[in-house]
């Protein structure tokens, strides 16, 4: 019994190849065409890999950024108003028993 299939001609020397037992779906046949771009072109592949890069710096940018203001945001008011109480010791001393009088009443309403 041959193991060809049925209507394939019979070359000596030759053996048939063996049947697909997976599926091809468009997945792994848009990863090849995409591999086989970027195998015979290696600057896609370089260009991809920089702009990659860039979108990567980027982003750290933004991150390091908005690290940055809201560190600034949350110390400026307490450097604001230290220097401020170095200069006005009675309009200071007012304002921080009204702040220590709302913490307290905050603090007593909150669970």
């Amino acid at each position: 019994m041959s193991s060809q299939p049925p209507g394939t001609p019979h070359r000596p020397g030759t053996r048939a190849a063996p049947p697909v037992t997976g599926s091809m779906t468009p997945e792994t046949s848009v990863r090849i065409v995409i591999d086989s771009t970027t195998a015979s072109n290696p600057t896609l592949h370089v260009d991809r890999k920089r702009r990659k890069d860039a979108l990567r710096k980027r982003k750290t940018n933004r991150l390091l950024f908005a690290i940055a203001v809201v560190f600034a945001g949350s110390w400026l008011p307490l450097n604001v108003f230290n220097i401020v109480a170095d200069f006005d010791h009675e309009w200071v001393l007012a304002l921080t028993l009204t702040n220590q009088w709302v913490q307290l009443g905050v603090l007593s309403v909150a669970p």
